[in-house]
């Protein structure tokens, strides 16, 4: 009986609060093309908080290699950024 009134408890929080946290969250993360781990890391930046590599995987739960992957993924995004659509060439009287 516990686990149903759990359970219950679960989706009611679910779906009064945690669906619309998807579509807050997914704004910027296609606007500038982030999975959810890149928009959390640029969060913390941005936020200023200064977090070696293995802070970082440590709070998320994951390993070194894959928050250097995603850092890549990152950098290489700001080395290389998506120029957008293309605009009409001007003309120059």
């Amino acid at each position: 009986m516990a686990e149903r009134d759990l359970l219950d408890d679960y989706i009611d929080v679910y779906l009064s609060g945690f669906k619309y946290v998807s579509e807050l969250v997914s704004v910027p993360t296609m606007t500038y093309h982030l999975s959810f781990e890149q928009f959390l890391i640029m969060r913390d930046v941005a936020a200023g908080k200064r977090l070696s590599l293995s802070e970082v995987a440590k709070h998320r739960h994951v390993t070194r290699a894959a928050i250097s992957r995603q850092l890549k993924s990152l950098l290489e995004a700001v080395h290389h950024p998506d120029p957008g659509p293309e605009r009409p060439a001007s003309s120059v009287p």
